[in-house]
Parts: structure tokens; C-alpha cells; sequence
């Protein structure tokens, strides 16, 4: 039987592969980490596969976008598929670099308040071989590595920022920032009593002085109380006393304590940490009266009278010595004229003593 040639003709199959235009892509270079692409093809209908970089070709419609690319060279291909499979057998596809500015972080390095005057930052960035560029309180950026020191600092706030920019010439556009306060200065309590050198005679002295109001400053003063001459190992007594407010002073009566000498020091802390400590105050504290002997030089009223009194005193250190010499009117020729003396030692009176003048 011989075909018939228009029933061949009617069953001849679509052979021809359709093509496809790349109508919209990322520049190249570019500075996005994503890309949208927009595509065509010459046949109705088509659909389309596309592929990016080393992946395999999956369906896809147009526009096709992607994101999160990585900073290396990418090529995007995509080929239209007609309704009987045939397919582009010549893809169209862009290459393009992606180089996205560089991002910085700050890993380490202060924040807060803190009480040294130096600071160290350690910095990174999300792109390999970057170079840095550091900035401390708005001045200008200047050339810096990992870590980042910076010394000899101002009490105050503190503000540092970097940026990362990588070998394309692309600068982080959104600097890391770090801020931070110094506060190394501490606080200086005094003692204004009792005064230094001085001899009391309170063995519960009060103990007074002024502290720093500044803020952060505590609002208390631990008072440190030591057995001799200085202000070496471990306390006495150790006070924690409120200060006030305002004028900073405070006052405590120490608890009781034997004659002997001592020493005081106050100690104040602030909220950054630093301690200031008092100059050293050492006194004495003498509860006992002073003794003292005296004896009449002139042995007989007689002298007394011819001569005058005369005494003599003894005293366990330097004395004040006032003596005055009296009899009663009915008693002149018939009893011992009495000698009274009374007496200071160190400034504070010792009571009197007496002898007989005959």
C-alpha cells in the first residue's frame, strides 16, 4: 500500500527548538547580594529552566531572583522549553561579579563604665583580607588592625567606631560602634577628727570626716581603726558610716577603747570601682588623772613667812603646778599652815595634793 502523502503531512512532528532572550540582569560588577532576572522566548507559551552557576537546570518563571549570593563570580543561564519538549539548545546566560561592601563587627573591648584610661578592641569583618579603619570620639578615620589600642584617655564618654574595606575599594557604610565611660578617678575621704597628735581623754572618741558626693561616689565611708602608730595590718574596728548627701560629712563614736595610741583612715569607693583612701591620723586616747608629788621647802612657818613658800613638784611629764599657802585666823599660832597645789598634766587637771608647813 503506498502512504498517503497529506496523512503524512498531518502527523509531521514540531522539530524546532524555541529561543530565549535575557531581558533584564544584574550589572556587573555589583554591589547586591541579590539578582532578578527577566527572560523571554520567540515561541508563545514556552516555559522555561533555569541554572545558576555549577546547579542543575529546574523549571523556572519569569522574573527569577536569588539572594544572600556570595562576593564571587556567578553566571545565571536559563533556556526555553516549547510545548513539545524541544528545548533551547543554546542557553542564554549573564555572568557578573558580586562585591557587596564589607560588614564590620567589634568582638571584644569595653563597654559601660569602667576605671582604666586605655582601651582594646578586637574587631572582624565578614569578608577575608579586608583592611580597618578606626575613629575615637568623631575624630578622623585612620588606618588600624585587630586589636585596636588606644592609651592615656580622658575621664568622660567614649565613643569608637571601625570600618572594614576590602580590595575592590568597597568601605562598611554602616561603621561598628562602641561606647563607653572612664571614670578612674576616686573619690577622697577625709578625717577631721580627732586631729593628728592630739591626746584624748574619751576612750569612745567620735570619729568625723568628709566624703566625695560626686555621682557614683558611695554613699558610704568604711572607717578603719588600728592599734598603734600606724595603719598596718589588720583593723581594729572596722566602721561602715553614712555620709550625707550634700555636705559629704559623716561621724561615728568608735567603740570602746583601752589608753594606748591609734591610728584612723577612711576608705570610699565609686560605682567604677576605684577605692580612695584617707591620709593616716594617729592619736592617743589617756583616760588617767595625772599625778604629781609636791613638798614644801621651808620646814617652819617662820621661813615660810620670812622667805616665802617654796615647793617642790614632781611630775610624770611636763605639769603646771599652782600652790597657795593658808591658815584658818584661830588656828595661826596653834596648828600647821596647810599647803594646797593643784595641778595639770598634758593640759588637763589632776586634782590637788597638800603638806603641812609648821
Amino acid at each position: 500500500m503506498v502512504p498517503n502523502p497529506a496523512a503524512i503531512e498531518a502527523c509531521d512532528f514540531d522539530r524546532t527548538a524555541p529561543d530565549t532572550t535575557i531581558e533584564t540582569k544584574p550589572p556587573n560588577p555589583s554591589e547586591s547580594e541579590a539578582a532578578t532576572f527577566g527572560f523571554s522566548s520567540n515561541e508563545d507559551g514556552a516555559g522555561f529552566e533555569c541554572k545558576l552557576d555549577a546547579g542543575p537546570y529546574v523549571e523556572c518563571g519569569t522574573p527569577k531572583s536569588y539572594s544572600g549570593l556570595a562576593d564571587v563570580a556567578h553566571t545565571f543561564a536559563v533556556r526555553a522549553v516549547d510545548g513539545t519538549g524541544n528545548a533551547d539548545t543554546t542557553p542564554a546566560s549573564h555572568t557578573w561579579q558580586v562585591d557587596t561592601p564589607p560588614e564590620t563587627t567589634i568582638d571584644s573591648g569595653p563597654s559601660g563604665l569602667v576605671n582604666v584610661r586605655s582601651a582594646t578592641f578586637g574587631v572582624s569583618s565578614d569578608e577575608p583580607n579586608v583592611a580597618f579603619e578606626c575613629q575615637l570620639d568623631g575624630g578622623a578615620f585612620g588606618a588600624c588592625g585587630s586589636p585596636a589600642t588606644f592609651s592615656g584617655l580622658a575621664d568622660g564618654d567614649h565613643t569608637f567606631r571601625v570600618r572594614a574595606h576590602d580590595a575592590g575599594g568597597h568601605i562598611d557604610d554602616t561603621p561598628a560602634e562602641r561606647t563607653w565611660t572612664i571614670d578612674a578617678t576616686a573619690p577622697v575621704p577625709g578625717i577631721t577628727s580627732p586631729g593628728a597628735g592630739s591626746v584624748l581623754t574619751d576612750n569612745t572618741p567620735t570619729l568625723a570626716g568628709r566624703a566625695a558626693t560626686s555621682n557614683g561616689d558611695a554613699g558610704t565611708v568604711t572607717v578603719k581603726l588600728f592599734s598603734g602608730p600606724g595603719a598596718a595590718g589588720a583593723p581594729l574596728q572596722t566602721l561602715v558610716v553614712p555620709r550625707d548627701g550634700s555636705s559629704g560629712a559623716w561621724s561615728r563614736d568608735a567603740a570602746r577603747l583601752t589608753e594606748g595610741t591609734y591610728t584612723v583612715r577612711a576608705e570610699q569607693s565609686d560605682a567604677a570601682g576605684n577605692t580612695g583612701v584617707s591620709g593616716p591620723v594617729t592619736f592617743s586616747v589617756d583616760t588617767s588623772a595625772p599625778t604629781f608629788a609636791l613638798a614644801p621647802a621651808e620646814e617652819y612657818l617662820t621661813d615660810a613667812l620670812g622667805r616665802g613658800v617654796s615647793v617642790l613638784a614632781g611630775c610624770a611629764s611636763s605639769c603646771k603646778i599652782s600652790a597657795k599657802l593658808t591658815v584658818p585666823a584661830t588656828k595661826a599660832r596653834r596648828e600647821p599652815w596647810l599647803l594646797h597645789a593643784g595641778g595639770q598634766h598634758d593640759g588637763r587637771y589632776g586634782g590637788h595634793a597638800r603638806a603641812n608647813v609648821r
